[in-house]
């Protein structure tokens, strides 16, 4: 996955459940030095990014979960997915 992601800039990650699809991800986006978003709502993805803050940190990756926990913005993505 690392491989992917090597000429990305920003991972907007839509793949759940997060809770098994997450940190795998957070984790290839910190070594690869890819900035990462996803649409959870879950908790406890939210305590895993907390605990990869520290390597995030300092491989410069900004983890953000949570950016489309929302009943429009995940509509429309999940709209624009479908499509």
């Amino acid at each position: 996955m690392v491989e992917q992601l090597a000429d990305v800039i920003v991972v907007s990650h839509c793949a759940g459940p997060f809770s098994a699809t997450a940190e795998p991800m957070m984790k290839a986006c910190i070594k690869a030095g890819t900035h990462y978003t996803d649409i959870t709502g879950e908790g406890p993805v939210f305590r895993i990014g907390q605990g990869l803050h520290e390597q995030a940190k300092k491989a410069g990756v900004v983890l953000m979960g949570g950016v489309g926990f929302d009943v429009i913005p995940t509509d429309c993505l999940a709209n624009f997915l479908h499509q």
